[in-house]
């Protein structure tokens, strides 16, 4: 039931916004009677079986306007559900916590336990002296001795006996009545002791995962309370579906905006995917800050978000070992389709295959110095427009063809005065060309250095 009501009635935020306009448009056709449109928009945060999304989406009937006009964007929460771990870490922690003082008292009276047992203990004779005695008196009286003085005969056994022991009348009856209390008493000791074995040991186990658990950032990595699927969607840093805004790689997917999905995955190893149909920002302002895209009307930009006939298909992949703040190796490649040109009103009768390879490596010499080396190159292959029609672009990737980019960085940074140094290189060869980066001028050699 609780399952249920988790997704029938998760938790949500934010709002949504519903209007209509009647006569006062930007502008209209040339008609003679008033025109209207309605339009919605959204921001909305859902929790639901303890994951967190945002839903963003824009609609508008009207169709005449340039820009992107309508889209709308799921993205997990990657921050928030965090959080979330977060929380329940410290939620466990503290019933570590509690666990371990439950513990400790019990520790302590099972040790007040086991010392008493031992005294007992220590206050008897020893097995071996009993054992003797009753030896003794069965080979010189038989099963059925009386109980009998004890004889001079047998110094030599009570000599054996522990510092303080009484003066007991020996007799078959009263050391096997000694005997039993003995093992009475050694396996109660016994039974003690194991139990404060155990006790130690689930201590032990207790401080070491409070021990582990005092950074809170290594609840998102070490958390030994974390389920499978937990620890795998905590290594989610972005997952956006709809209109997204990839940038994770300086050649492969880099300031463009896409219509697909988005997403990019890191514990020890890195994983990124984007796929869908990229949107052509140089006809477009692209305002990430706001979390949309803010058009105005040209000469070039007269599509909007669900026009697919503007775009481009790519799919790219990059994985390798390593977090990217840290010292790390990638490899990635892109996959894409487009046209030629989006600028003239007749459609060419062929496509573009754009294929793009970069390896990305970087070294962090400590928590304050790194340096990065990237390198990427790239093919473009244009169907009845190639030399040799049976070429393929991987035989263009792989040619001297002037199609490289390569891009070093060296990072510092003074902690104490809190000044980062970012000195790079970058060059770009005339021909190089990637469908993932909204913009790149070619043909480049650049030196930076900022401070």
């Amino acid at each position: 039931m609780e399952i249920v009501n988790k997704v029938l009635c998760p938790k949500t935020s934010g709002n949504i916004i519903a209007g209509y306009d009647y006569w006062i448009i930007p502008f209209s056709a040339n008609t003679s009677f008033p025109l209207g449109y309605y339009s919605s928009q959204g921001n909305v945060g859902i929790t639901a079986m303890g994951l967190p999304l945002n839903i963003s989406y824009y609609y508008s009937s009207l169709k005449n306007i340039a820009g992107l006009n309508n889209y709308f964007r799921i993205s997990f929460d990657a921050p928030r559900y965090q959080e979330i771990i977060k929380e329940k870490g410290l939620k466990k922690l503290q019933e570590e916590k509690n666990k371990l003082s439950n513990l400790l008292n019990l520790q302590q009276s099972l040790e007040q336990k086991f010392s008493y047992q031992q005294y007992s203990l220590n206050s008897l004779p020893s097995r071996e002296v009993l054992d003797s005695k009753l030896a003794y008196y069965k080979s010189q009286y038989g099963a059925n001795a009386p109980n009998l003085p004890y004889t001079p005969s047998f110094d030599t056994l009570k000599s054996l006996s522990q510092p303080a022991a009484p003066n007991y009348s020996d007799s078959i009856q009263t050391v096997t009545t000694l005997l039993n209390k003995y093992d009475s008493v050694a396996s109660k000791a016994n039974e003690y002791k194991n139990q404060l074995e155990e006790i130690r040991k689930q201590v032990n186990s207790v401080q070491n995962k409070i021990e582990m658990l005092k950074d809170p950032q290594q609840l998102l990595y070490d958390n030994p309370y974390m389920k499978k699927t937990q620890a795998f969607i905590s290594g989610i840093k972005s997952l956006d579906i709809g209109l997204c805004y990839p940038n994770y790689s300086s050649f492969l997917v880099n300031g463009t905006t896409l219509k697909g999905i988005n997403m990019e995955w890191e514990k020890k190893f890195y994983f990124a995917f984007t796929y869908g149909k990229t949107i052509n920002t140089l006809m477009t302002t692209n305002n990430i800050i706001q979390n949309q895209l803010q058009t105005g009307r040209n000469l070039y930009n007269f599509f909007d978000f669900s026009n697919v006939k503007d775009t481009r298909k790519i799919i790219a992949v990059k994985a390798g070992l390593g977090k990217k703040e840290s010292s790390h190796i990638y490899a990635g490649i892109l996959y894409g389709l487009g046209l030629p040109s989006y600028l003239s009103a007749s459609v060419p009768g062929y496509i573009e295959k754009n294929l793009v390879f970069e390896l990305d490596g970087r070294i962090a010499f400590n928590s304050s110095n790194s340096l990065d080396l990237i390198y990427s190159k790239s093919s473009l292959f244009q169907n009845g427009l190639n030399e040799d029609p049976k070429t393929s672009p991987s035989d263009f990737l792989f040619s001297k063809f002037r199609s490289n980019a390569a891009l070093v960085r060296y990072t510092s940074q003074i902690n104490r005065t809190k000044t980062k140094f970012i000195a790079s290189g970058r060059l770009i060869d005339p021909f190089f060309n990637s469908y993932g980066v909204g913009f790149m001028r070619s043909d480049n050699l650049r030196y930076e250095l900022k401070i």
